[in-house]
């Protein structure tokens, strides 16, 4: 589980890889711009609103026709956003190097007695955006208008191809044993939103069943501190299978495609020969492993218009099987994250997640 130990530098391209850039991003323009007239005849199975058929014309094309290296050398690491993000916020940043050539940021105050370790997403191949700190920050401020203590850790984790599953998930769990030096197990939150969101129930995993590869991480015997506070997934990409139902009813009026979750995920599970197993898709994980989780409480959102709901109401629907309570909420005509993947505001899945967090670390 090698990877890299340089927190912001973007790939260097070959030659070759510069000069293609002009022909991707001219033919990644014209599309766009064809969308442009398409979208005013999107009809009811297209995207809610015009600005979104062209975003999501941008990002499928985008996606397939840059290469993992051209795509990271355009958009700024997360180490860099997040630095930035503190610029614009007036904080001086804090980032702590961790194992596996992972780093955590705190967005809020370190001494925070609760912890939220945020897991951003994108393909488990794109870097955390300034809308994934947008969002944290509304979280906080938020949150903190409730008169509670609370921050993010922020997880910066090695991109694909850079390493491959399960490097991605050893970073994720090292970032909260790092949190529970200090911290008790009742006083931190897991969350994510799509590949952030496998992550945060992959860990969930991890703590009662092990993953062979990764050193174990054990919570207190404490009956009363012996379950993390809580685990939450936004839009969470629970199965890397592309025949659910809403893959095809929502080709049109999600931001993501199927052939843009094929790409991701056949570069994250590269060294498995695209085999996945219960620690890198949560919904292959037994029914009966969510009977002893050890959190108190989970939340999990997605949009009405996502490819990706139909996995996701069977993942749920499995948990729940297992009688442990999940809360779930699907946000009417919303898209895969919006409040991050076209930096929506005032959405229901937002919303849902800011009176979940609230209703949590009040109780």
């Amino acid at each position: 589980m090698k990877a890299d130990n340089k927190p912001y530098s973007s790939p260097g391209l070959s030659l070759w890889e510069k000069i293609d850039l002009f022909p991707a991003l001219l033919s990644i323009l014209t599309s766009t711009l064809y969308a442009s007239v398409t979208g005013l005849f999107r009809g009811k199975n297209g995207t809610r609103t015009y600005r979104l058929h062209i975003f999501r014309q941008l990002v499928h094309k985008g996606i397939l026709r840059l290469s993992f290296r051209q795509t990271q050398y355009l958009a700024p690491p997360t180490n860099k956003s997040y630095e930035n993000w503190s610029i614009s916020q007036k904080v001086q940043p804090v980032t702590i190097s961790l194992n596996h050539g992972a780093f955590g940021h705190w967005v809020g105050k370190k001494n925070a007695k609760k912890v939220v370790i945020y897991y951003h997403g994108g393909g488990f191949a794109l870097p955390g955006t300034p809308e994934h700190f947008a969002f944290c920050t509304q979280l906080l401020n938020f949150l903190n208008t409730t008169g509670d203590n609370i921050a993010f850790f922020f997880l910066t984790y090695t991109l694909t191809p850079n390493a491959v599953y399960p490097t991605q998930l050893a970073q994720a769990v090292d970032a909260l044993r790092y949190i529970l030096t200090t911290r008790k197990p009742s006083d931190v939150f897991l969350g994510g939103d799509s590949a952030g969101g496998n992550l945060a129930f992959s860990v969930l995993t991890h703590i009662t069943h092990p993953h062979s590869e990764i050193e174990r991480l054990s919570l207190t015997d404490d009956e009363e501190d012996a379950s993390l506070a809580g685990v939450f997934g936004i839009a969470p990409w629970v199965s890397f299978r592309t025949d659910w139902p809403t893959i095809k009813t929502n080709h049109y009026s999600d931001i993501i495609s199927a052939a843009n979750t094929d790409k991701w995920s056949s570069a994250y599970l590269d060294a498995r020969n695209g085999e996945g197993d219960p620690w890198s898709e949560p919904l292959q994980v037994p029914a009966e492993w969510w009977r002893d989780v050890r959190a108190k409480a989970l939340m999990i959102t997605a949009g009405g218009d996502e490819i990706l709901l139909s996995s996701i109401e069977a993942f749920v629907d499995k948990v729940r099987s297992s009688k442990t309570e999940v809360e779930f909420v699907v946000g009417d005509r919303e898209t895969h994250a919006p409040m991050i993947y076209g930096g929506e505001t005032g959405t229901q899945q937002g919303g849902a997640i800011e009176k979940w967090l609230a209703d949590r670390i009040s109780s």
